[in-house]
Parts: structure tokens; C-alpha cells; sequence
């Protein structure tokens, strides 16, 4: 774990509060226990030119919060896009007056604003940012560095919004690559990597490249971290819900209850955090036709979601599209018609009308109205689904 340093006029935590657990357990901090006035005795006993250096500050005091906020990805804002694309676009704004707009910095607070956009269907906006944030990354540290790799997996994701999944791959590959180099074969920062392909791979169908590679991040988190810990049991999410997918189900609901009780062992009985297991147990049961056993786990994973991000974020419509197929398959097209709708404005009021996940809704929504007798209302939610995916 990261601790405020003892020093306060050389804390770093605000700064190195970004870096992963795996980094940190590699990390020594020689002069950490040294108050800063005998760190420069020492330099200048030892004659170094640092001794008198002036002291160089990245952020002030005033804007470490702002910056702190920024990073954490809108997380504290359950949901609220509009208020994290602000934050964001104030980093940027300072990183540019402050530090230039030739640095990494800024290069990666651009990157941030970017993705931002991104998740609300602003992809005009977002791609020239983006690629700017690419170009000064190579030019500042080069193409096998961890941050450039990083802002490549920002522009990879969304590109898969918009179907570019041939850049999409390469761009993961390319980063996985040179996270193999810089940390080896074996290491977390790699298999965190491998499941960001491994997704794409979800997303596109390849089914069985992506098992095998989360089947090698398990396997990396395991060795490192032993069986119970976060790392793992997020990886084994992301095998389970793959092993759905592909329709092994029995192979699925065995990886996610361990991932359940992964959960409860780290955080206790009643922890909201095996919301997104829940669904995706939701997702098997339902294609096993066991709606019983579906509804329970679908709407378990809605409260828990509730409980940690609020009822506004779009990562409630997961399970809610779950139970909204739930209901048209067991003939209560009423109530699937009303959750319907709420997943589709969580993802319109998240992601933009022209996004990939609405216009799923969307569509699925329109084959319901079918069933219920309403063609004319049909056509209209079909016609909007054809002129959202031209824009796109």
C-alpha cells in the first residue's frame, strides 16, 4: 500500500498515488525516512550538484485535488460524465499554461479528455485529441514506453465503439508487446494487458483467443497475488463472462462463483462488488432458460451496481438488459418495456444516441414493440437505429 510520506515538504503520495500494486511492490524509496533538510546535507557531503538545486513542483498545492480528481476517472462522480469531461478539460487547460504542450503530462491529460469524449459519442472531438496525445507520447519517451502504450489502449477502446476493430487489435497488440518488454512475460502490468485484448476479443467473437488469454492473466495474477485477491478475481470475471459468451456455461458459472467468493473473503458477506459476476451468472442462467434462478442474480447484480455507483451510471444497463430480454422471453413485454427504455437513456445520457451499446438496445427494443403489436412504433425506433448508424 501507498503511505503519505513522512515528510510533508517532499510527500509524493498525491503523485505516485497513480501506480499499480504490482509497481509498488518493486518500488523501494531509499531517502524516504530522511526529512528533506538532511537528504541536502547529505548531497552536499557527498558532493553532488543536486544539493542546491531548487526544488521543482508539478502541481501546486491549490490543484492537487483538481489533478487527483482527473485521474481517478470520474469515479467519484458515479456516472456524472458532464462534471468528469470538465475536470478533465481543466487538466489540459493547466498542464498547457504551466507546462507546455510539448510533455507527457500533458500528453496524457489530453489522452484523458480525449476518452472522455469518447465515452459520450463525441468522437469528432475526441480522435484529433487523441492522436495528438499519441504523437507528442512517441516524440517525448518513444513507441516502448508504458505511457504511450497506455494512451494507444485509451484510443483502441473506443475505436471498437466506431467498428475500427482491425486499428483496435493492432493498437492492443502493439501495447501488450511493449508491456512484455518492459516488465516481462509474467508480470501483472502484462496480464492487465492481455485481458484488454482478451476483451477485444470478446467484443469481435474470437471466443477462443480470448479465453486463452484470460486464461494467462489468471494464471500470471495467481502466481503473483495468490487466489484471493482483487486482480484475480477481476480477471476471472472477465474468463467467465467469455466462457458465457462462447455458451460454455456450466465452465462459466464455476469460474464466477469464485469469483463471488473471492469477493466476500476480501470485503465480507454483504459487498456489493460482485455485481458484474452476478450479471454475468444472470447471462448463463438466462441462456440456460432457468429465468428463475436469471431474474434473482440479474436484479441482485442491479442493487449491488446501485449500491456502488449510484442509480445514473450507464453500468446499471448491463444487468437491466439482461432482465429486459428476461421479461420479453417469459411473455411480460410490459415490464420489459419499461426497462428497456431506462437502459437506453442510461446509455444515450452515458455514451451519446449514436453509440454501439445504445443502438443494441435500441434495436432489441424495436423487435419487442413487434411482439407487442405496435409496428408503426417499431419502425420508428428502426429508422432512428439506421440513421444513428450512418453517423456513425
Amino acid at each position: 500500500a501507498l503511505l503519505r510520506g513522512l515528510d510533508s515538504d517532499k510527500d509524493q503520495s498525491y503523485f505516485l498515488f497513480t501506480m499499480s500494486e504490482a509497481a509498488l511492490e518493486r518500488t523501494l524509496f531509499p531517502v524516504g525516512e530522511l526529512p528533506k533538510n538532511e537528504v541536502r546535507a547529505l548531497a552536499d557531503r557527498f558532493e553532488l550538484p543536486v544539493a542546491s538545486k531548487p526544488d521543482f513542483v508539478l502541481v501546486p498545492v491549490g490543484v492537487e485535488a483538481r489533478m487527483i480528481a482527473v485521474f481517478t476517472d470520474g469515479l467519484a462522480y458515479k456516472g456524472d460524465q458532464d462534471q468528469q469531461l470538465i475536470y478533465h478539460q481543466q487538466s489540459v487547460d493547466y498542464a498547457a499554461t504551466t507546462i507546455g504542450k510539448n510533455n507527457i503530462q500533458y500528453a496524457e491529460s489530453v489522452s484523458k479528455l480525449s476518452f472522455a469524449l469518447a465515452n459520450q459519442g463525441k468522437y469528432e472531438a475526441a480522435e484529433p485529441l487523441v492522436r495528438e496525445a499519441l504523437r507528442i507520447a512517441k516524440a517525448q519517451v518513444g513507441d516502448d514506453h508504458w505511457l504511450t502504450s497506455r494512451i494507444k489502449i485509451d484510443l483502441a477502446w473506443w475505436l471498437l465503439d466506431l467498428s475500427r476493430n482491425d486499428e483496435a487489435v493492432q493498437l492492443f497488440n502493439e501495447a501488450l508487446e511493449t508491456f512484455k518488454k518492459i516488465y516481462g512475460p509474467d508480470h501483472p502490468e502484462t496480464a492487465i494487458a492481455m485481458s484488454n485484448l482478451a476483451s477485444t476479443y470478446t467484443s469481435l467473437n474470437r471466443h477462443e483467443e480470448a479465453i486463452e488469454l484470460h486464461k494467462q492473466a489468471v494464471t500470471i495474477f495467481k502466481k503473483r497475488y495468490g487466489n484471493v485477491h482483487y486482480d484475480v478475481a477481476t480477471a476471472m470475471n472477465n474468463y467467465g463472462r467469455s466462457l458465457v459468451l462462447k455458451g460454455d456455461y456450466d465452465a462459466a458459472e464455476k469460474v464466477l462463483w469464485e469469483v463471488v467468493s473471492i469477493y466476500e473473503t476480501l470485503y465480507g458477506k454483504d459487498t456489493p462488488r460482485p455485481a458484474a459476476a452476478y450479471t454475468n451468472l444472470g447471462r448463463a442462467a438466462l441462456a440456460k432458460k432457468d429465468f428463475r434462478r436469471a431474474e434473482e442474480y440479474l436484479k441482485k447484480a442491479v442493487a449491488m451496481f446501485t449500491e456502488l455507483v449510484g442509480d445514473a451510471h450507464p453500468v446499471l444497463s448491463y444487468p437491466m438488459f439482461e432482465l429486459a430480454k428476461l421479461k420479453t422471453e417469459t411473455g411480460d413485454v410490459a415490464a420489459a418495456e419499461v426497462v428497456f427504455r431506462q437502459v437506453i437513456a442510461l446509455r444515450e445520457a452515458a455514451f451519446g444516441e449514436a453509440n454501439e451499446e445504445v443502438l443494441q438496445a435500441q434495436t432489441a427494443y424495436a423487435a419487442l414493440l413487434r411482439q407487442m403489436n405496435r409496428p408503426a412504433a417499431a419502425d420508428s425506433v428502426v429508422k432512428r437505429v439506421a440513421e444513428m448508424s450512418i453517423q456513425n
